[in-house]
């Protein structure tokens, strides 16, 4: 699996520093990943859905080598 594609959106707001999109071989899209500076450095909020009062990720790798990879 390749990276085709590759957007970044600045968005300075609080602890939100941008929205990132990737497209996988040209046939499967990411997009609303979050860039969020926190006490530990940066890192990356995968996109996620409110249920009643909780986030849950709508997109996961589901075995130990996809998630490597």
């Amino acid at each position: 699996m390749k990276i085709t594609s590759v957007k970044v959106t600045k968005f300075d707001k609080d602890n939100l520093k941008a929205f990132v999109s990737v497209t996988l071989d040209n046939c499967l899209s990411l997009t609303r990943i979050k860039v969020m500076d926190g006490k530990n450095g940066v890192w990356v909020s995968m996109p996620s859905q409110k249920v009643k009062e909780e986030y849950k990720d709508i997109f996961f790798p589901i075995t130990k080598e996809f998630r490597t990879e």
